[in-house]
């Protein structure tokens, strides 16, 4: 509570919510065979993987390189980071993404 009632605490949110949102973009656009779409708004986004790809491997290999997702309908992970999050974890959850997009690159 004591984190929350912080001068400018939303605002640092919303940051955050926006420059993770827009990783995951540039992310679809890097690799459109796996992405299909970036949902959501704020810190509660989701990654729609394509249908070649099930969304619980996806979400088992962030796991096992530090990254809790976890899988929803329609194919989708959902990315729901604490409120707390700070730019240098999404700056690391990025590298951890590209690096899975990269070893499940299909063509």
């Amino acid at each position: 509570l004591d984190e929350m009632l912080k001068k400018d605490f939303l605002k640092k949110v919303c940051e955050v919510g926006l420059k993770l949102k827009h990783n995951l973009q540039i992310l679809q656009k890097k690799f459109p065979n796996i992405i299909d779409e970036v949902r959501g708004e704020g810190l509660m986004l989701g990654i729609k993987i394509n249908q070649k790809i099930e969304n619980n491997i996806v979400v088992k290999n962030f796991l096992e390189l530090g990254l809790l997702t976890i899988p929803a309908g329609e194919n989708v992970i959902r990315i729901l980071p604490p409120l707390i999050i700070k730019e240098k974890h999404v700056n690391e959850a990025t590298k951890i993404i590209t690096k899975t997009l990269e070893n499940l690159n299909i063509k």
